[in-house]
């Protein structure tokens, strides 16, 4: 599906660092450098620092070609999380393990095909299969059903569910990360992070979902893109140094809301101080009040026991 003019979208959090305005242009200066129609690259990018989630052209839906392998063999290995399978199954005749490594690592479509065939029908397949990501059933195009057709914002809710969930997944990041050495994300990040990828490749169609360990979540869709797989790990390169900004603005932040805690701890330990030796102070205070009534009371007493005897003593002189 093409698009007629760029749709940029944004799934942002409370005092999030990520700036759509900024992204946007970092992104089509990218894509006019090389040349390359806005509308024939759709990204969602996912940064997990504050899982703010950022679209270009996110919810245009287009050939997934081997990405969909992903959610699928998702999808049987959350049955062996469930307890509905064993990693050792045999699943359509094929050992459930040699089954992930070929499909994910390797991308084996005869092997995938297979797989398919666990489900009742194909309907039932692609059905269980949009419970991998987060869109809604309602926001599921007709096309998805038909053939196999993703958007960017379908692809990050899997690799979220995915990242979110490891336990849910036994063995499917571990296949992901092995998958194509020094290509896609691993040919621009592979020296510097751990990459889980799947790429999915297909006459005029060029895709990428992967975790980049930093950790960001990448889906990239491509259209008639020359060189696509370089322009794929380039823009994975591009995103991860967008990243690294982000990681600097949100510990910039972390700092200055430490800064902040700490100014007003000094501030209510001060305060605390002054209530403490105001509340001695008056403590004093009343404790010299009371002493100087005592004081007063035993002068008067004493006065008053003086006056008593000299006027005792004037009655005597009275009588003498």
């Amino acid at each position: 599906e093409q698009v007629d003019e760029v749709i940029v979208t944004a799934e942002t959090v409370e005092d999030g660092v990520l700036d759509s305005d900024e992204l946007k242009e970092l992104i089509e200066n990218f894509l006019d450098e090389r040349g390359i129609a806005h509308d024939r690259f759709r990204l969602g990018y996912t940064y997990t620092g504050t899982n703010e989630t950022w679209y270009y052209n996110g919810d245009v839906w287009s050939y997934s070609a081997s990405v969909y392998k992903l959610p699928l063999m998702m999808m049987l290995a959350q049955k062996v999380a469930n307890g509905e399978l064993k990693q050792d199954d045999k699943v359509c005749g094929v050992d459930l393990t040699y089954a992930e490594t070929s499909v994910l690592t390797y991308s084996n479509n005869d092997y995938a095909h297979v797989m398919i065939h666990y489900f009742d029908s194909e309907q039932d397949y692609r059905e269980q299969q949009v419970k991998m990501s987060d869109v809604p059933v309602e926001d599921i195009p007709e096309r998805y059903y038909i053939s196999s057709h993703f958007s960017p914002r379908f692809v990050i809710g899997v690799l979220r569910n995915l990242y979110e969930n490891p336990d849910q997944f036994p063995n499917i990041v571990e296949c992901l990360k092995v998958a194509t050495p020094g290509q896609y994300l691993s040919r621009t990040l592979g020296d510097e992070y751990e990459v889980a990828q799947k790429y999915g490749a297909y006459e005029q169609f060029n895709n990428i979902a992967g975790i980049v360990y930093m950790p960001i979540l990448i889906a990239i869709n491509t259209t008639w893109v020359g060189n696509a797989e370089r322009v794929l790990a380039d823009a994975g390169k591009l995103l991860a140094d967008y990243t690294l900004t982000l990681d600097a603005r949100l510990e910039e932040r972390e700092k200055a809301a430490k800064a902040e805690e700490e100014r007003k701890l000094q501030e209510e330990e001060a305060e605390r101080k002054r209530l403490e030796e105001a509340a001695a102070q008056a403590e004093e205070e009343a404790r010299i009040a009371e002493a100087q009534a005592v004081q007063e009371q035993a002068f008067a007493e004493k006065a008053a026991a003086n006056e008593a005897v000299a006027a005792r003593n004037r009655v005597i002189c009275a009588v003498v």
